[in-house]
């Protein structure tokens, strides 16, 4: 009888290599364990490519303006009312989303290095009761629920 092989969907975003780079790392150690592993830059792996761009070009103006950075910040995390409508709202926008590539890659387990990404994929797994472990590996020191 032949042993089935895992298989792991990987997520990350595309802001830099501080979410790629650790991804990749486990990644390929759980390849070299002959885990099969499906990685994916978050926005565009859950077709959403255009709110990806948007993202991106947000993420450049808050790199090169630290002030953004620091009121969206005060806004996400200070302001708990701004939080939870936020987590309410990206979760209705997301959760079709989510399901539709959980469907398509049917992983063994989840690892994200993105922690909106650990959080979405976790709150899907729970709602839907799916057999999915979710794991997070916090990359983002500064920003971070």
């Amino acid at each position: 009888m032949t042993k089935k092989k895992l298989k792991g969907l990987g997520l990350y975003i595309g802001t830099g290599l501080g979410f790629k780079s650790p991804l990749t790392a486990v990644s390929d150690e759980l390849e070299n364990l002959d885990v099969q592993m499906n990685n994916y830059n978050t926005l565009p792996g859950l077709g959403l490519h255009k709110l990806n761009d948007i993202f991106m070009k947000i993420w450049l103006i808050t790199w090169r303006h630290p002030l953004i950075f620091d009121i969206g910040y005060f806004f996400a995390e200070e302001i708990k009312l701004t939080k939870k409508f936020t987590e309410i709202i990206l979760y209705a926008i997301f959760r079709k989303h989510v399901l539709k590539l959980i469907k398509k890659e049917n992983p063994d387990f989840i690892f994200s290095t993105f922690f909106f990404a650990t959080y979405l994929f976790s709150r899907v797994v729970k709602k839907y009761k799916l057999n999915i472990s979710v794991y997070g590996y916090n990359s983002e020191v500064v920003f971070a629920p």
